[in-house]
């Protein structure tokens, strides 16, 4: 049923649509890692993806497909990730621990663990609410302009100086996560890593 409204615009119902939501998980990288150059596929994989991993959301109606890179709780120790990058991806409780991670690019990532990780040269962009970074290296490590903290949960083994440089935020707990209507269903898929000739 449409309403005029006192201006004469037709306001329409909105119906509920579906939406698919894609997740991209520690082991698809470990996947890409497996190939030579796997960082750098990796890297010019999540670009192509921009569109779809940041989609532009309008007032009118969300996009029909959507992905995210969730690596909550992966387990990714010991792995050579020098120049990555994952400022897109949620990385809570992720284990980075004994990892190479020079000229990387870190995103969210509370409680994720960088124990013995190497983080020279990289950046942290986003939350590092009580990350365990015991025993890495920091040189020349920048801290991000949206770098910070919930307030309680300093990251552990941050020298202070760039501690000094990330916002501690207090935790209103006004923002909570936006939760779809309905089930997940199962959509089957698979990765193919293509080279073009000569690569």
């Amino acid at each position: 049923m449409n309403m005029d409204d006192k201006d004469g615009i037709v306001i329409k119902p909105q119906l509920p649509y579906g939406v698919l939501g894609v997740t991209i998980g520690a082991d698809t990288l470990k996947y890409m890692l497996t190939f030579n150059d796997g960082v750098k596929i990796w890297n010019r994989w999540i670009r192509s993806l921009e569109h779809l991993i940041n989609p532009v959301c309008t007032d009118k109606r969300d996009p029909p497909l959507f992905a995210d890179i969730d690596f909550t709780g992966g387990d990714l120790r010991n792995l050579q990730l020098d120049g990555i990058n994952l400022d897109d991806a949620w990385l809570e409780k992720a284990d980075f621990s004994g990892c190479s991670l020079k000229h990387a690019v870190i995103g969210f990532a509370p409680f994720a663990i960088f124990k013995a990780a190497d983080l020279s040269h990289g950046i942290l962009t986003s939350d590092i609410s009580g990350v365990d970074f015991t025993g890495a290296r920091f040189q020349n490590l920048e801290i991000g302009g949206f770098c910070h903290y919930q307030r309680g949960f300093p990251p552990i083994g941050l020298p202070a100086d760039l501690l000094s440089q990330c916002r501690e935020i207090p935790d209103d707990g006004r923002e909570g996560p936006v939760r779809p209507v309905g089930e997940d269903v199962e959509i089957k898929g698979r990765l193919m890593v293509m080279r073009r000739e000569g690569e």
